[in-house]
């Protein structure tokens, strides 16, 4: 029996590691394979740069192989199970892509999106399942059946927002309307709960970091910085360590 339980331990384990390695290797493969117009703006021809090679095999097939086993790890352990570890590990995968889109091309691919909302429908069908009795454990991310929904609402709508009134005082585009429709789709995913902290977090993170670059000079006021990045390790790092992060927030929530 002891025997079994560790031949277990190893599969699952070398599983994780496989995944990981053929996760890294795909992303560099299909970023750079990606139709030149997702990363250009519609109406907008592509330019020279991204007909060619977008991302060097070397050395992010196996910088990303590293990433990608890391996280998967985290979140094998967070869920103890292959029920939302499996979707899980595909929404993390195309966030990594979305991240690198924004980073290197300030422009979120709405294939991208429409993919992340998909494979959200995993993980929301499951937490269903689960408020009606269909599976043995509570639902993970949504409490409610309106809270996909609910969060899909006030993640894009509160980005949407702060993209108007930031139009209107600075007379020019504060937001992205990639940052908005991602938005959604991850608080479609995480659910209300899920996306407030996602917000907290990217926000908290992206002031930090910008507020650095302007004092190391690396940046000027005014200069446009895609926030994706950001949104997407937000949102990574609260489906890797939901149980964590839930728990200081409610220790926090408890000081009041």
């Amino acid at each position: 029996m002891n025997n079994l339980i560790v031949l277990v331990i190893i599969g699952i384990i070398s599983g994780i590691i496989i995944a990981g390695i053929l996760a890294g290797y795909l992303a560099v493969y299909v970023f750079n394979k990606m139709p030149a117009a997702w990363l250009t703006d519609y109406g907008e021809t592509p330019e020279e740069s991204l007909m060619g090679t977008r991302i060097a095999e070397r050395p992010y097939t196996m910088v990303l192989s590293v990433v990608f086993v890391m996280a998967f790890v985290f979140l094998a352990i967070q869920y103890d199970g292959p029920f939302y570890t499996i979707p899980g590990m595909v929404i993390l995968w195309l966030l990594m892509l979305i991240g690198i889109s924004d980073y290197k091309y300030m422009i979120i691919p709405d294939q991208l999106v429409l993919a992340l909302t998909a494979a959200a429908v995993g993980i929301i069908g499951l937490d269903f399942a689960a408020i009606s009795g269909m599976l043995p454990f509570s639902p993970y991310f949504h409490q409610s059946y309106a809270s996909p929904f609910l969060g899909a609402l006030v993640g894009g709508g509160s980005f949407w927002l702060i993209g108007v009134i930031g139009s209107l005082l600075t007379k020019k585009e504060a937001m992205g309307f990639g940052d908005v429709k991602l938005l959604a789709a991850i608080g479609f995913l995480c659910g209300l709960r899920g996306i407030l902290i996602v917000l907290v977090i990217t926000i908290f993170t992206s002031g930090i970091w910008f507020m650095l670059l302007l004092l190391a000079q690396k940046i000027k006021r005014g200069d446009n910085k895609p926030l994706g990045p950001y949104i997407v390790f937000a949102c990574a790092l609260y489906l890797m360590f939901r149980d964590q992060i839930n728990r200081i927030v409610n220790w926090y929530i408890g000081l009041y």
